[in-house]
C-alpha cells in the first residue's frame, strides 16, 4: 500500500467514524487495530497521526474491553502513535497495565507525570516494567502503598536515588516483605546496610546459600568487612554532620548567625538530620533525641522544642512541610500542625521543658 493509499484509507476512516453507531464502531476501531498492528499503517508518522486522530475520536464511545484490545497491540509496538499511547496508559487500569508495564514509547517523563497523577493501581503497573530510572522511582516511593513499595524493591531493573532509599528504610520497620527485599538489592546505601545491619549475617548466610556459594566463615568475614568500611564512610558523615550541626548552634548562640534563616536553609536543601541537630544544640531538653522526635506523627513533641528555642512560625511552617514529604501525610495535618505552633506561646513551651527536665531529675541521680 502506497502512503497515499494509505491516507486516503485513512480519511475514510476518519470519516466514518464520525458517522458510526457505537457498534460500526467497535468494528471500525478494531479493524484499524488489525492495521496498525500488521503494519500497514506504522511505517510513516503521517499515517501514524491519522491513525492517532480517528482512533481517539472513536475511544469515548466503545467499551473499555475494546480500548483494552487496542491498548494490548500498541503495547508491544515501538512505533505506536506517543499520543495515543499516552491517552490510553491515563484510562481505567484495566486498558492502561499492558501499556505502563511494557510500552516503550512512554519516556521517564511521561512515566513520572502518569505516576504523580494516576491511581495507585497504575503506579503498580509502572512499577513492574523491565527497568525504571531514579526519577521513576522517587515518585513511586513517594505516592505508592505497600504493594507498590514491594513490586518495586524487587524490581531488579529499578535504580533508587539516595531519597528514595531514605523513605524506604522509614517504611520499612514493621514490614518484613519491604526489609527482606532491601536486603536482597545489591545496590544498597551505606545508610540502608548500616540500618539492615543486625540482620546482614544470616541474610548474606541464606542468599549464599540459596546461589550454592559455599557459606565460609572466610567468605563471610570477607564480606562484612567490605560492608563495614562502607558503614565507617557513613559514620564519619554523620559525625562531620554533628560537628556542623554544633558549630551552627554555637553561631545562634552568639548572634552570628539568624535561627530562623539557617533553619529555612537547611530545610531547602533537605537535610532533615541537621535541623534536628541545630535544634537539639540549642534546647535545654537534655537527653532528647531530636533526630527521632522529627520524623514521629505526633506534632506537640517537635512544636514544643522549636517553640522553646525561639524558632518563628515561618520557619516552623518550612519544617512542619519537610514533615509532611517525609512521613507522607496529607497536607490538612501539616495545616493543624502550623495552628498549634501559632497558637503555642514561648511561656508554654518553656513550661513544658521545664516539667521534662524536672521529670528527668530522678534518673540522672538515680544513675
Amino acid at each position: 500500500m502506497t502512503d497515499v493509499s494509505k491516507n486516503a484509507v485513512l480519511k475514510e476512516y476518519e470519516t466514518l467514524a464520525g458517522k458510526a453507531a457505537p457498534d460500526g464502531r467497535r468494528r471500525l476501531l478494531r479493524r484499524l487495530g488489525d492495521l496498525f498492528g500488521a503494519g500497514s499503517l506504522a511505517s510513516k508518522a503521517t499515517s501514524r497521526d491519522l491513525f492517532a486522530d480517528v482512533v481517539g475520536r472513536v475511544l469515548e464511545d466503545v467499551p473499555v474491553k475494546v480500548r483494552t484490545e487496542v491498548a494490548r497491540r500498541l503495547a508491544a509496538d515501538d512505533q505506536a502513535p506517543r499520543k495515543l499511547v499516552l491517552r490510553l496508559a491515563g484510562d481505567h487500569i484495566v486498558v492502561a497495565d499492558p501499556l505502563l508495564r511494557t510500552s516503550v514509547v512512554l519516556t521517564d517523563d511521561d512515566l513520572v507525570r502518569l505516576a504523580s497523577e494516576q491511581s495507585v493501581d497504575h503506579l503498580l503497573a509502572i512499577s513492574r516494567r523491565a527497568t525504571l530510572s531514579k526519577a521513576v522511582t522517587e515518585i513511586l516511593v513517594q505516592r505508592g502503598d505497600r504493594a507498590v513499595l514491594h513490586a518495586v524493591t524487587g524490581n531488579n531493573g529499578a535504580e533508587f536515588s539516595e531519597a528514595a532509599f531514605d523513605m524506604l528504610v522509614r517504611c520499612a520497620g514493621n514490614d518484613e516483605v519491604l526489609q527482606e527485599n532491601l536486603a536482597g538489592r545489591n545496590d544498597l546505601t551505606a545508610t540502608v546496610v548500616e540500618w539492615l545491619r543486625p540482620l546482614l549475617t544470616e541474610e548474606l548466610t541464606i542468599r549464599l546459600a540459596k546461589a550454592d556459594i559455599a557459606a565460609s566463615q572466610e567468605g563471610l568475614d570477607r564480606l562484612v568487612m567490605v560492608t563495614a568500611k562502607r558503614i565507617e564512610t557513613e559514620l564519619m558523615e554523620v559525625r562531620q554532620t554533628r560537628i556542623d550541626a554544633s558549630i551552627m548552634a554555637d553561631d545562634i548562640r552568639s548572634g552570628v548567625r539568624d535561627l530562623d534563616s539557617v533553619v529555612e536553609s537547611l530545610v531547602r536543601a533537605d537535610r532533615a538530620l541537621d535541623i534536628a541537630l541545630v535544634i537539639e544544640g540549642l534546647s535545654e531538653a537534655e537527653g532528647v533525641d531530636v533526630s527521632r522526635l522529627i520524623f514521629r506523627k505526633e506534632s506537640g513533641p517537635i512544636a514544643v522544642l522549636c517553640k522553646d528555642i525561639g524558632l518563628g512560625t515561618k520557619a516552623f511552617m518550612a519544617v512542619a512541610r519537610l514533615r509532611e514529604r517525609r512521613l507522607k501525610r496529607a497536607a490538612p495535618v501539616t495545616r493543624a500542625e502550623i495552628e498549634l505552633y501559632s497558637r503555642m506561646s514561648p511561656e508554654e513551651a518553656h513550661r513544658a521543658i521545664r516539667v521534662l527536665k524536672e521529670r528527668r531529675k530522678p534518673e540522672k541521680q538515680a544513675s
